[in-house]
């Protein structure tokens, strides 16, 4: 599954852990 963005669900988890 993949946003509109282009990022998949696992990506967008791995950019909030970054930010986190």
């Amino acid at each position: 599954m993949k946003t509109q963005s282009g990022f998949t669900l696992i990506e967008m988890v791995a950019v909030i852990i970054i930010l986190a």
